[in-house]
């Protein structure tokens, strides 16, 4: 299993906040190791796509509309193509 977070690096000499996702593997509920971590400006708001290769998150630039981003090689793919409204939360079903 993988567990993805956001985590945050505050540097004081530039008084600058730099958000990461990192990306960590657990064995037996306890963090094997830091699997990948990606230096991303990504709201909280994602989720693991339901093949486990992307984090599905909310694209607020312009009208809200969902992304994938592959956890491989960082291609970010939309996946819907609203032209209006905004998306509050959403959640992929299991089947």
């Amino acid at each position: 299993k993988k567990l993805a977070f956001h985590t945050f690096t505050y540097d004081s000499s530039t008084a600058k906040l730099d958000a990461s996702i990192k990306i960590v593997e657990l064995e037996n509920e306890q963090v094997k190791n830091t699997e990948k971590q990606v230096a991303l400006t990504l709201r909280p708001e994602f989720h693991w796509s339901p093949d486990g290769k992307a984090l599905t998150y909310i694209n607020r630039q312009g009208i809200d509309n969902l992304w994938n981003l592959s956890i491989e090689d960082r291609k970010e793919t939309p996946i819907t193509d609203f032209n209006s409204g905004s998306i509050s939360n959403f959640v992929w079903s299991q089947d």
